[in-house]
């Protein structure tokens, strides 16, 4: 990804507390400087980055915390989460209409079957990287090729949380 390559801002940039939250979640700096500079790059441009994170850890490291943080940046209104990675191949999806972010918390793949994995795997590469999305309410007409600007994280604390393909360029994992 391109934000592995941007350049690290010191630590005294970054508020204390947000930057002991970064080392709750990860001790490898590569991984630390690029989910920031994620952060940064979608505050300063509002542009789909077509980059997702997967940020697995035990309870109690801070991916609630982050989701609540991004919230308080953004507009908890622009950020929506699910707990059920299931709801990614849903008929319905108007809860993702107009979200700059949109975080599956709770993800385990484990649980999932063959077939709903393959299916999941396809439409998460589409909510990454599209720019635009059919949004579907129940009971209303399909909003055909609605734009779509959303980030996607997911949060486990499962060790297998999805299926990432090698070399997959869309997805970032943090332990």
């Amino acid at each position: 990804s391109d934000l592995l390559s941007l350049k690290k801002t010191t630590n005294t940039e970054i508020p204390v507390l947000f930057d002991k939250l970064l080392d709750n979640l990860t001790t490898n700096e590569i991984e630390k400087t690029a989910l920031l500079n994620w952060i940064a790059v979608f505050y300063q441009t509002l542009r789909k980055s077509k980059v997702a994170w997967v940020i697995k850890g035990e309870k109690g490291t801070g991916k609630g915390i982050l989701k609540n943080i991004l919230g308080n940046i953004f507009g908890k209104q622009y950020l929506y989460s699910e707990i059920n990675a299931n709801s990614i191949v849903a008929n319905f999806n108007a809860q993702w209409k107009d979200k700059l972010f949109i975080v599956f918390e709770e993800v385990d793949f484990n649980t999932v079957s063959k077939a709903d994995k393959s299916k999941i795997n396809g439409k998460i590469k589409d909510i990454i990287v599209e720019k635009t999305i059919n949004i579907e309410a129940k009971g209303k007409d399909m909003v055909p090729n609605y734009p779509f600007h959303s980030n996607i994280l997911f949060f486990s604390n499962n060790d297998n949380p999805i299926v990432v393909e090698e070399g997959d360029r869309r997805l970032n994992m943090l332990n």
